[in-house]
C-alpha cells in the first residue's frame, strides 16, 4: 500500500500524503496527480474534515483521509509533507522508521533536518530549496 509521496517516481507504490489541507491546491493537486499515475494514496491532516476533503477532491478521485497519522504511515513507501503544522515539526522519526515499508520522505515545507532524518535511515528530498 502506498501513502502519499511527493512528485517523485512513486508509480504504483504506496504513499502517505501527510498534512494535507483540503482547501490547499498543492495537496489536492498532488493527490490527483499521484492517483492518476497509479499510486495508492492516503492523506492525513488533523485540521481537515472528511466532508471538506471529499468536496475538494471531487467524486472522481479516491484518497482516504486517515485520522491517525501513525495508521496512515503504516506500510508506506513514501511520506510527503505539504504543510507546516506544529504536529509535524516534532515527529518521532524512529517511530516512522518502524512503521514505513520504505524510508522516503519528501519535505515540501522545509520542516525536517536532512542530517537527522538520514541518521535514522530516511532518504530525504527537499522541495523548493535552491542548490
Amino acid at each position: 500500500m502506498t501513502h502519499l509521496a511527493g512528485p517523485i517516481e512513486i508509480l504504483r507504490e504506496q504513499c502517505c500524503m501527510s498534512a494535507l489541507r483540503a482547501h490547499h491546491t498543492v495537496g489536492e493537486s498532488l493527490a490527483r496527480l499521484l492517483v492518476a499515475r497509479g499510486a495508492e494514496v492516503v492523506a492525513h491532516d488533523p485540521y481537515v474534515r472528511e466532508a471538506d476533503w471529499r468536496r475538494a477532491l471531487g467524486d472522481d478521485v479516491e484518497v482516504p483521509l486517515i485520522d491517525d497519522l501513525w495508521e496512515a504511515l503504516e506500510g508506506t513507501d513514501c511520506a510527503v509533507l505539504v504543510t507546516r503544522h506544529r504536529e509535524y515539526q516534532a515527529l518521532d522519526l524512529r517511530r516512522m522508521n518502524e512503521l514505513m515499508r520504505r524510508l522516503v520522505l519528501v519535505d515540501g515545507r522545509d520542516v525536517f533536518d536532512p542530517t537527522r532524518c538520514e541518521e535514522v535511515g530516511f532518504v530525504v528530498r527537499k522541495l523548493g530549496r535552491g542548490s
